[in-house]
C-alpha cells in the first residue's frame, strides 16, 4: 500500500515535471494557450510554486490578457517578492500603455535593479558593521505593512545593513544580509516602538 502510493505520488510528480517542460517548449513556438493549459496543470499540483506561476503571467502576457498575467505575477511576488517577479511585472504594467500602469512599471523596474544591486554587494562582502538597515519582511498571508485585518504570519524576516564602503570607490555602500531568529524579531520591534516613544 505505501511503495504504491510513493509511486503514484512519484509518477504526479513527473507528470507536473513533463507539464512544465512541455509549457517551455510551448512558449519557444508560441503556442501560448497550450503553455498556460499547461501551467494550469503544474499550478493546481502545487499552488505555492513560483516559476510557474511566473510563467503563466508571462504567457497570458503575451497572448495579450494583460489583467489576468498581472494577477499571476502579483500572486507569484506576494509568495517570493524577487527581481524575477518584478521585472516580469513591470514589463506587463509597461505593455498596459497608461501612464498610471508606467509609473507602476518604472516603480517595478527599479525594485528589480535594486535587488540585483543587493544581491551583487553581498556576493562581494564579507564582515559589515550596522550604519543603516533594510528590513525585508516574507509573510505567509499577506504584506506586512498595511495590510488589513487580522495579523499576518511572519514566515522570514531578512535584514540587509549598509556601511560606507571605503574600500569600493565606485559603491557608496556595500550589504551583507542577516537572517532574523524570532527573538532578534521580538526585540528589534521592541526597539523600534521605543525610537519612536
Amino acid at each position: 500500500q505505501r511503495d504504491s502510493k510513493m509511486k503514484e505520488d512519484d509518477r504526479e510528480e513527473l507528470k507536473s515535471l513533463a507539464s512544465f517542460r512541455r509549457a517551455q517548449v510551448y512558449h519557444e513556438i508560441k503556442m501560448y494557450e497550450e503553455e498556460i493549459n499547461d501551467l494550469i496543470l503544474v499550478i493546481n499540483n502545487d499552488a505555492q510554486s513560483v516559476a510557474p506561476r511566473i510563467m503563466l503571467a508571462r504567457a497570458y502576457k503575451m497572448s495579450g490578457d494583460l489583467r489576468t498575467a498581472e494577477k499571476e505575477v502579483d500572486l507569484a511576488i506576494l509568495m517570493k517578492p524577487d527581481h524575477l517577479g518584478y521585472m516580469e511585472r513591470g514589463d506587463i504594467r509597461f505593455r498596459f500603455g497608461v501612464n498610471a500602469k508606467s509609473i507602476q512599471a518604472i516603480d517595478d523596474f527599479t525594485r528589480c535593479i535594486n535587488m540585483m544591486e543587493i544581491k551583487e554587494d553581498l556576493a562581494h562582502t564579507n564582515n559589515v558593521g550596522i550604519r543603516g538597515t533594510e528590513c525585508i519582511i516574507s509573510t505567509g498571508t499577506s504584506t506586512v505593512n498595511g495590510s488589513p485585518g487580522g495579523s499576518p504570519k511572519i514566515t522570514a524576516v531578512h535584514a540587509v545593513y549598509y556601511e560606507e564602503a571605503l574600500s569600493h570607490p565606485e559603491r557608496k555602500y556595500r550589504a551583507q544580509e542577516k537572517l532574523f531568529t524570532r527573538q532578534d524579531l521580538v526585540e528589534l520591534i521592541a526597539e523600534i516602538y521605543a525610537k519612536r516613544a
